[in-house]
């Protein structure tokens, strides 16, 4: 949670001199940079196993489609909203995550769901309007 606030904090500081696209990719970079001795350690750790070309190709997408224009989609969200109200919404991926699941592949929907979904749905809710309110 650390990093995520600071991402948050230093988003709204650069988006003055930044636009988000460039913003991202900072992010984007930085984030690599971070990440990639883990990925190369695990990676020599599993030197005997062979990874197929099309888990490489999978990575690339959510690294670069899905991520990257997450990213500038959400750059955009603090620009517009504000860094608590984006932040708030954030917490409502979960739930097009369970309604894409349900779509797309058929998932059951049980009662721990429906509540978990009312949860964070009701949670996000009253944050938003005392955040407005304030």
């Amino acid at each position: 949670m650390y990093c995520y606030g600071h991402v948050i904090m230093c988003s709204v500081k650069k988006s003055n001199k930044m636009n988000p696209i460039q913003i991202s990719f900072w992010v984007t970079i930085t984030g690599t940079i971070l990440i990639a001795p883990f990925g190369i350690y695990e990676r020599i750790q599993q030197a005997g196993s062979s990874v197929p070309t099309e888990i490489y190709i999978w990575i690339a997408y959510l690294g670069i489609l899905a991520s990257g224009f997450g990213m500038i989609f959400w750059q955009n969200g603090v620009k517009k909203l504000g860094t608590t109200i984006t932040a708030l919404i954030y917490n409502l991926i979960p739930i097009f995550t369970i309604i894409l699941s349900i779509i797309i592949y058929n998932d059951p929907i049980d009662l721990i769901t429906i509540f978990g979904g009312i949860l964070a749905i009701f949670g996000t809710s009253i944050c938003i309007c005392n955040t407005q309110d304030s």
